[in-house]
């Protein structure tokens, strides 16, 4: 078995080689369509299209997935029947994982690289291994950021979508996409809510909450918050593709209040929507969201042991005061709209992206190699 990727490394966008590398590589990864819920599966789904552009392709994730399609070969799989019908308590999460994870790795054959995968890709990520792992050398840790289908992320006039959701389109609106967590930093959007005037249309497009508990909180919350601001609209659903580039599209202004982000992939699909962020200065954010030329970020101070905002009521009144500043310049959202596009284009496409990796895969062979 060849070595195991984790991590990659930026650049600029390179030019597609016409070659057919001979080459295999085995993506591991949980989630993988349709079975997608985060950001990592949509990663996955991505690169794995791209790189089969160029070398075979063989994924290996969770699910009854079986597909053979050119390149890309996906192999789904399932937990033990054994573990999962015998097994309770607090064990079984993990004793699933890893008796999946040995059917597998049983399955691999001609295989030049495994690539295993999460959802840690951003410079700070590099910082933090070394800070942790002072003996690794920092050589051996390369970043790749996450890309964004260009053609596919595009701004579009369509509006059926906002009509059908309650959305007006004739009224500027503030956006949020994305999972009810805590890390999400959705409570925080809401608290800020009150800070903005009456007439404010707020959508928020916000499901799979994480437990009952942060469901109940977020529905009081949006219950309390639509008294005074009756044009806030929860969107209960994670929705469709084509919906939420509508969404994306049409919006006077997307926020990402997260409290925890290793890189937030929901700002590329907006800024190559052309929609202006306003996003919490944490994280990879800080990597893809430039202040004051594709948006603006908003720090706070974090608890070192949750990283949620120590002064909660500041971080929710700082994030309206940026909001209501976009609200109140459709110009300075259009300049900060094209920026953003052209921004990702310039960096986060994904055929760079897949050479970029193809070319830390080859590197990496011809290390082992040389060192064999």
């Amino acid at each position: 078995m060849r070595p195991a990727l984790m991590e990659s490394y930026p650049g600029q966008p390179v030019a597609r080689r016409p070659e057919v590398r001979s080459l295999r590589v085995g993506l591991f990864t949980r989630e993988y369509p349709p079975q997608v819920y985060g950001g990592a599966g949509v990663h996955v789904d991505y690169l794995s299209r791209e790189l089969a552009k160029e070398i075979e392709v063989e994924v290996h994730c969770w699910g009854p997935q079986n597909s053979d399609e050119a390149n890309l070969h996906v192999r789904g799989a399932e937990p033990w029947s054994e573990i999962t019908e015998g097994t309770v308590g607090k064990f079984k999460g993990a004793l699933e994982a890893m008796s999946l994870n040995l059917t597998q790795v049983k399955a691999l054959e001609g295989i030049d690289v495994v690539h295993t995968h999460t959802w840690y890709v951003s410079m700070g990520t590099k910082a933090d291994i070394l800070r942790a792992y002072p003996g690794v050398d920092p050589e051996r840790i390369h970043v790749i950021y996450n890309g964004v289908d260009l053609a596919e992320y595009q701004k579009t006039p369509d509006t059926d979508a906002l009509v059908e959701f309650g959305v007006d389109p004739a009224v500027p609106y503030i956006l949020f996409v994305g999972r009810i967590t805590r890390q999400k930093g959705v409570t925080h959007l809401v608290d800020a809510i009150r800070h903005l005037p009456d007439d404010t249309q707020v959508v928020l497009c916000a499901g799979a909450p994480d437990t009952p508990e942060i469901a109940a909180e977020m529905r009081q919350m949006v219950d309390e918050a639509q008294r005074h601001h009756p044009r806030v609209i929860w969107i209960e659903k994670m929705v469709t593709k084509p919906q939420a580039i509508q969404l994306y599209s049409n919006c006077r202004v997307f926020c990402c209040p997260s409290v925890y982000e290793p890189f937030g992939i929901i700002n590329l699909e907006a800024m190559a929507c052309r929609a202006p962020v306003v996003a919490s200065a944490v994280g990879g954010i800080k990597e893809v969201v430039v202040e004051g030329e594709t948006g603006y970020l908003v720090p706070f101070d974090q608890d070192p042991a949750t990283s949620f905002p120590t002064d909660p009521e500041k971080f929710a009144r700082d994030l309206a005061a940026r909001l209501n500043q976009m609200l109140q310049d459709p110009e300075k959202c259009r300049q900060f709209g094209d920026a953003g596009r052209k921004r990702v284009e310039d960096i986060f496409s994904w055929t760079a992206i897949a050479h970029q990796t193809i070319e830390l895969y080859e590197r990496l062979i011809e290390r082992m190699k040389s060192s064999a």
